[in-house]
């Protein structure tokens, strides 16, 4: 089935739930060009998925919580070009503006 992204974008979460009622993929179009598909998540893949996205954000120093569940893990601050560290990056970059 083709949609355009306006009436997407209106009717979201109905789309959606048609999606994965039916099983079968949604081309989302802009002005009769197809730019994406939203498909339904089989159960097999949803776990291998979820695996997938969190090796990649792992790589970039990122956390994957639950939503709401608060993650322990809090990231370590960036090292500034003299290597120290930043500890409050707010008032380091207010320090280094030209006002």
């Amino acid at each position: 089935m083709k949609i355009k992204i306006g009436e997407l974008k209106t009717h979201l979460s109905k789309r959606i739930k048609e999606v994965n009622a039916s099983q079968e993929p949604l081309e989302v179009c802009v002005r009769e060009e197809t730019v994406a598909y939203l498909v339904p998540v089989s159960h097999h893949t949803h776990g291998q998925m979820d695996n997938d996205i969190e090796k990649k954000l792992n790589l970039r120093g990122l956390t994957l919580t639950q939503s709401g569940k608060k993650s322990d893990i809090r990231p370590l601050p960036v090292p500034r070009k003299d290597q120290k560290f930043a500890w409050n990056s707010v008032v380091e970059i207010r320090k280094e503006k030209d006002w």
